[in-house]
């Protein structure tokens, strides 16, 4: 249930990160850049590339700032889930 959540908040990020023009290197599009963006703003405490917050997230427009914000409050409550039932506190 928790990897589903995951996958589609993983989704939800790749699909509203529309990187600055100049952040890829021949001004095209990269979804893996996107994906990695996504995931990156997600996991807790895990920075994947420091760029992400330096430089991309600074040129988000305040509304897809706004929705990563939500992302990264939820990939910590999903990260507690996760924990949670590993160590057999939930079931």
């Amino acid at each position: 249930m928790t990897l589903g959540w995951f996958l589609l908040l993983l989704g939800i990020g790749t699909y509203v990160y529309k990187p600055p023009p100049l952040a890829t290197h021949d001004g095209k599009d990269k979804f893996l850049d996107r994906i990695f963006f996504s995931l990156d703003m997600m996991l807790p405490i895990v920075k994947l590339d420091k760029r992400h917050y330096d430089e991309y997230a600074a040129k988000l427009s305040r509304g897809r700032r706004n929705w990563f914000y939500v992302q990264t409050t939820l990939g910590y409550v999903l990260a507690s889930y996760l924990l949670a039932g590993l160590s057999g506190l939930a079931r």
